[in-house]
């Protein structure tokens, strides 16, 4: 079965979508005709060149200078890299009429078989739901109906004909310039694809948030635990494996297991451990009150919960 992935990145997360692409590659059938796109902006040789060396299914494509060209929002936690997803129906050639989006901090674990067979006539996109979801301030500042729901964009299934059929590449980029949005591509995409993108099962996009928002939990609570023990995407969006006080993930121990396969990139486990110090030395400052719990490097926020386990789940009665 041919399947075809791609990652949206700029220099900076080359690290992680290697570890991506590896998971990708290993969890796919010995008779999947895969191939690995890769939309980069202002990428470097040597990441061109270690990216193609993952396997010889991997193509590199700069966007660099359509990006450029559009005046599209850009953060501190959010690059120009990340609306790079919406020239993929340009880039990629007209007989792909789909393709599997996933961000650089996904893991695959499953050979996808289900998701790649879907029947995506009259759908834009599909993607899993993201805990804004729940969140009645996101359709009041998007503008549509709670019940066509909100998700993450860091998984989503493209149906490329229908993109290029209904132009909406261009209705994106129109409504994303110039528009203060609060997560800049995934506003974007919700708004513009609201009455065309199907919801995915949450097995396509497992997120530690799943476990630990009380609105959530009451509505998949029956299906935490198979999230927990068979996901088939895991998505470590906001709880990245690699640094300490964020690990909360369940499944952080596959993102380690690929990035072990790698061989590479030993910076990456040097700031784990600087950022095992960091931690501690903020539990020390706000154990001794020197650092009040309302202070938004407190260990008291965000991320002051415990790691997703079975004992966890447990204790919340699943």
């Amino acid at each position: 079965m041919r399947k075809d992935f791609a990652l949206c990145m700029d220099h900076n997360y080359v690290p992680f979508a290697c570890v991506t692409i590896t998971s990708v590659i290993a969890s796919m059938k010995s008779d999947d005709d895969v191939h690995i796109h890769v939309l980069g902006n202002e990428l470097k040789q040597d990441d061109v060149d270690l990216l193609k060396s993952l396997s010889n299914s991997v193509t590199v494509y700069d966007v660099g200078e359509c990006l450029r060209s559009k005046e599209l929002k850009v953060t501190n936690e959010w690059s120009l890299a990340a609306w790079s997803r919406f020239w993929l129906p340009d880039v990629l050639p007209v007989s792909i009429s789909r393709v599997l989006y996933i961000d650089c901090d996904v893991i695959i674990n499953d050979s996808l078989d289900e998701l790649f067979k879907m029947n995506l006539t009259g759908v834009s996109v599909a993607g899993c739901l993201d805990i804004p979801s729940y969140d009645d301030s996101t359709y009041e500042r998007l503008g549509y109906d709670r019940k066509l729901r909100y998700i993450s964009s860091g998984v989503l299934l493209i149906n490329l004909e229908y993109w290029r059929e209904k132009n909406i590449k261009n209705r994106l980029i129109e409504y994303g310039i110039g528009r203060n949005l609060e997560f800049p591509d995934q506003d974007t995409i919700n708004y513009v694809c609201c009455n065309t993108k199907l919801i995915l099962p949450n097995k396509y996009g497992v997120l530690v948030q799943f476990f630990v928002t009380p609105a959530s939990q009451h509505e998949f609570g029956p299906q935490l635990r198979s999230l927990l023990e068979s996901p088939k995407i895991i998505h470590y969006a906001g709880y990245q494996p690699w640094i300490y006080c964020k690990n909360k993930s369940a499944h952080s121990g596959l993102w380690w297991k690929y990035y072990n396969q790698l061989g590479r990139f030993p910076e990456i486990r040097i700031n784990y451990f600087k950022s095992i110090v960091k931690y501690f030395v903020r539990w020390i400052m706000c154990k001794t009150h020197l650092m009040s719990k309302d202070n938004k490097y407190s260990i008291y926020q965000y991320y002051y919960h415990p790691r997703v386990s079975s004992v966890y789940l447990k204790k919340l009665g699943f």
